[in-house]
């Protein structure tokens, strides 16, 4: 190549082409997290996530619950009351236990932002006793089995 402006303009197409070879569209590439990006090509470190806890029992629990009086149990979750699940009535078997949001329970949700996982404190409560646990929590559903 004698001439120069040809060599410059070879120059610049190789750089530009350079360039917009490496711009990688940034953006969250968690498919578990709330504001997944899925034409993201590089994550850019702001994945957030939203937690979900559904509580069920089987019917055993139901039965004991019955027995002793109980049709239904206070739940707390880091020490705020959740509501009262009727636990007389229904129970779910292993094979069928319920998604979250589903009719019938109470599915905790909880904003962990940038983690993708937490620790949370359960407690319910059957007249005097109160049962208590920690437990993970993550970005997807998941399920807690009361026992007595």
């Amino acid at each position: 190549m004698k001439n120069p402006s040809l060599k410059n303009h070879v120059f610049i197409l190789f750089f530009c082409i350079l360039a917009l070879a490496s711009c990688a569209k940034k953006g969250c590439t968690d498919p578990d997290s709330i504001n997944y990006d899925p034409t993201a090509k590089k994550d850019d470190g702001n994945c957030a996530y939203v937690g979900k806890l559904i509580f069920w029992w089987q019917k055993p629990f139901a039965d004991s619950c019955m027995k002793h009086g109980y049709s239904y149990t206070d739940l707390y979750v880091n020490s705020f009351s959740q509501g009262k699940l009727a636990v007389g009535l229904q129970y779910w078997t292993p094979d069928q236990k319920p998604n979250c949001d589903e009719h019938g329970t109470i599915t905790y949700k909880i904003d962990m932002g940038k983690e993708k996982s937490k620790q949370i404190f359960i407690q319910y409560k059957l007249g005097a006793t109160t049962f208590s646990n920690y437990y993970p929590i993550t970005a997807k559903c998941k399920q807690y089995k009361l026992t007595w």
